[in-house]
C-alpha cells in the first residue's frame, strides 16, 4: 500500500467522526489509531440488559424512594 492511499483511507473513516482533513493529516498514526480504539470501545454493543441494574438494586431503589 502507498503512504498517500493510507492517509486517504484514514481521512474518509474519520469524516463521520467530525474530524476534518488538515486535522487528520497534522496527526501520527499512533494518534489515530487510539481515537479509532476509543470510539470503537465506547460503541461497541453489548448484551441487552447488560447494564441493567440487578434485583437487588431495584429493591434496595423502590425501598429509599418509594
Amino acid at each position: 500500500m502507498s503512504r498517500a492511499w493510507q492517509v486517504r483511507r484514514i481521512i474518509k473513516s474519520a469524516i463521520p467522526l467530525g474530524y476534518r482533513p488538515a486535522e487528520v493529516r497534522a496527526m501520527i498514526p499512533r494518534d489515530w489509531m487510539l481515537i479509532k480504539l476509543g470510539h470503537e470501545a465506547q460503541n461497541k454493543s453489548q448484551r441487552p440488559g447488560a447494564s441493567a441494574p440487578s434485583a437487588a438494586d431495584v429493591a434496595s431503589l423502590v425501598e429509599k424512594y418509594g
